[in-house]
């Protein structure tokens, strides 16, 4: 990760279609670090190439050590995700996780 001076923005969910638009709309002077579950999306090419540090990261509660890494230094976080397949409660769990981390 880069060492900066410019506000560190976290985008949780970056290469989906809402964190996608933050990071479109956020120009300088921040400094971006967005977060997905997969690289492999074609969006995360667009993303990286409009300088954002990319960071792998399943934001279960499990992951917490994990997440709480990537959240260091952040002076702000865009939460813009869904994680299939964990239901209401789990992802009542991973916002909690989200929100006790920051």
């Amino acid at each position: 990760m880069t060492i900066t001076s410019a506000p560190l923005v976290v985008v949780v969910g970056s290469a989906g279609a809402q964190g996608y638009r933050v990071i479109k709309a956020l120009t300088k002077p921040y400094h971006l670090r967005g977060l997905t579950l997969d690289t492999s999306q074609p969006v995360t090419k667009e993303v990286v190439s409009r300088r954002v540090d990319m960071v792998v990261i399943d934001p279960r509660p499990e992951n917490k050590g994990q997440v709480v890494k990537v959240f260091e230094s952040a002076d702000i976080v865009v939460v813009a995700f869904t994680i299939p397949d964990i239901g209401p409660e789990g992802k009542g769990k991973v916002g909690l996780l989200l929100y006790d981390t920051w």
